[in-house]
């Protein structure tokens, strides 16, 4: 046991749902699958990040060991943590894992989450990175330099098949949600509209009618379509990064892990560390409000930048990326007992 680690206790693991991949050091490590070939994420969890006991009263945290929306309905075994939390005095750490925004209601808990809007943000809940892969693969960066025009990249799910179904996705998208809270496929409609007909940006657009990152909807041979997603950033100044069917953007990290300057739609998106890192220096941030002058935003503040000043913006979104957002890097921060107070 590593003494320098924090002590966790997680209980009887479910036999019918998953563990968190964070817990592979301490209960060997399952392969998950991945259809586009890349290294996974969680490869780099070669050593446990907390020691796991086997009593309550010893540990400094209980875990719920399993995503809490694989086992939200199972409330005995929800209340089985909220006991002990009550007999040991203990805080319980749950991980929400997913795109949804629901409120979790389980007292004397710290929830980690991805997807959130910051105006319903409570107190205990801990936004963490998407499970994004780093798509430099280890490989050097190669930093654009300022040209006279910038280039906005986009490679994704961003139609709908058929002129009705588009109307009527848009109309209903439109009328009967609330702003911020509308679907990130409208989000990512109405900007690339706005970029393809500007001409003070260049366009660096590929435009999918699928969602491209599973194997039961991808429209082409996964690997490939990998591999074009991250051409379309090593070869684009700024990457487009509206939130998905949750409240937040994997893109928005990746584009990070290539140090390319995302530019992050903002939906109310509360962002990892936000009082530790300042993200104004190597992300550019629009309101969902704004997105019709999209391209004029992005072309004044490109235009008032020197080579220098790019070329540093660029290597300040990777070197968060490295220093803080890396989901391996996060988490063996995070699980320090001072990053866990609120």
């Amino acid at each position: 046991m590593n003494n320098n680690l924090l002590k966790i206790y997680c209980g009887i693991l479910k036999s019918e749902a998953p563990y968190l991949e964070i817990l592979n050091p301490n209960f060997g490590f399952k392969k998950r699958k991945n259809i586009f070939g890349d290294k996974d994420i969680f490869d780099d969890f070669t050593s446990p990040i907390f020691n796991i006991v086997s009593e309550p009263s010893i540990s400094d945290f209980l875990l719920i060991p399993h995503n809490y929306f694989q086992i939200k309905n199972d409330k005995q075994y929800i209340s089985n943590f909220i006991s002990l939390s009550e007999k040991y005095s203990k805080k319980i750490i749950i991980f929400a894992i997913g795109d949804s925004t629901e409120h979790i209601d389980i007292p004397n808990s710290l929830i980690l989450r991805m997807s959130q809007y910051e105006s319903r943000r409570k107190i205990n809940e801990i936004i963490i990175p998407a499970y994004a892969a780093d798509l430099s693969y280890g490989k050097p960066i190669l930093y654009r330099t300022k040209q006279s025009m910038p280039s906005i990249g986009f490679c994704g799910w961003a139609d709908i098949k058929g002129f009705l179904p588009n109307l009527s996705f848009l109309i209903k998208n439109f009328i009967s949600l609330n702003g911020s809270h509308r679907k990130g496929l409208y989000f990512r409609k109405k900007t690339i509209n706005n970029i393809k007909k500007s001409l003070i940006i260049k366009p660096n657009l590929i435009v999918r009618s699928a969602y491209g990152a599973s194997e039961s909807t991808t429209e082409m041979n996964p690997k490939i379509a990998r591999e074009e997603y991250r051409n379309n950033m090593i070869e684009s100044d700024f990457i487009l990064a509206p939130k998905g069917d949750g409240n937040y953007s994997a893109r928005f990290y990746e584009a990070l892990s290539l140090g390319r300057v995302p530019i992050l739609i903002d939906t109310d998106c509360p962002l990892p560390l936000s009082k530790e890192i300042d993200y104004s220096k190597f992300i550019l941030k629009i309101s969902y409000k704004d997105i019709g002058k999209l391209d004029k935003i992005v072309a004044d503040f490109y235009k008032k930048l020197s080579n220098e000043e790019w070329i540093n913006m660029q290597k300040a979104a990777k070197n968060a990326f490295d220093q803080y957002l890396r989901i391996d890097v996060f988490f063996r921060n995070l699980f320090k007992n001072e990053n866990l107070i609120y």
